[in-house]
């Protein structure tokens, strides 16, 4: 596919690797961003994904095989970066298991990684690569701030609320979080003055703050469990963490975190 032109949907077969939280949609009333690693490990996004409004049978988790028509969108030109054709997407069987210290996801991540986020960002600069994998040397932290507009704007939620032709709308409308969470962070050889400071937009994070806000007695609380997952367990040392990254269309230059894989560390890596 070049990107003079948009082709006819084309088939493409997807390991879903990271999901972000969706966010309101002028094309759809919401969308997700998803990436994953093709079969011939190369990475893709798909935008824009209605996750909540898909029929429970397409309903992919992480790590799981999905198929869909893709084709190249209007305005994007980010390399691997694809509109699919989500009435036809369908989830293959099967989720690549955490046995054997994630045996099977280490088959299909490893060859994508890249030696630092400096080397994905120079990356960027040269061919336009947008999305990336790499270690951190170190994470240093997990911090929020609240949002400035921690609520939906009005513009925001007439888009929320609108009616789509080809999707029925399940489940309330979609919540805004209040917070912006960041990971600070070296990676290996940073040529940064100062720590990557990144934000992250993956879903389950999001997630967990909503569970942890019902289940806990304070914000305070919420917060400190929250942090306590993604920088205590997520980034702790029987950890071989790695970071998703993204950029965005608008600001090529800037990444944010898409996902965190975080497998236990391997006394032996021969053995993977």
């Amino acid at each position: 596919m070049t990107q003079g032109h948009r082709p006819d949907y084309s088939p493409l077969k997807l390991l879903v690797t990271v999901k972000a939280y969706p966010n309101p949609s002028r094309s759809l009333v919401e969308s997700s961003c998803i990436a994953g690693i093709t079969e011939e490990k190369k990475f893709v996004r798909l935008y824009p994904v209605p996750f909540r409004d898909l029929e429970d049978g397409q309903r992919f988790e992480k790590y799981q095989w999905i198929q869909v028509p893709v084709r190249l969108p209007k305005g994007d030109p980010r390399p691997g970066t694809f509109r699919p054709q989500f009435e036809k997407l369908e989830v293959l069987p099967g989720k690549l298991g955490t046995g054997s210290g994630w045996r099977e996801r280490w088959e299909w991540v490893r060859p994508v990684i890249s030696g630092s986020l400096c080397d994905i960002q120079d990356a960027q600069g040269r061919d336009g690569t947008s999305i990336g994998l790499f270690k951190p040397e170190r994470v240093l932290d997990f911090d929020w701030e609240t949002d400035p507009s921690p609520t939906w704007t009005e513009s925001e939620r007439v888009l929320l609320k609108r009616k789509d032709l080809f999707l029925n709308r399940k489940g309330e409308i979609l919540e805004k979080i209040p917070f912006t969470f960041r990971y600070r962070f070296r990676c290996s050889g940073c040529r940064n003055s100062d720590p990557h400071h990144m934000k992250i937009v993956d879903w389950e994070l999001m997630q967990l703050y909503r569970r942890m806000r019902l289940e806990c007695e304070s914000l305070e609380s919420c917060l400190r469990k929250v942090r306590d997952k993604w920088l205590g367990d997520l980034c702790g040392p029987s950890k071989d963490t790695h970071f998703f990254v993204g950029n965005m269309v608008a600001h090529p230059g800037s990444f944010l975190v898409l996902g965190v894989f975080w497998p236990p560390k391997q006394r032996d890596k021969q053995l993977l």
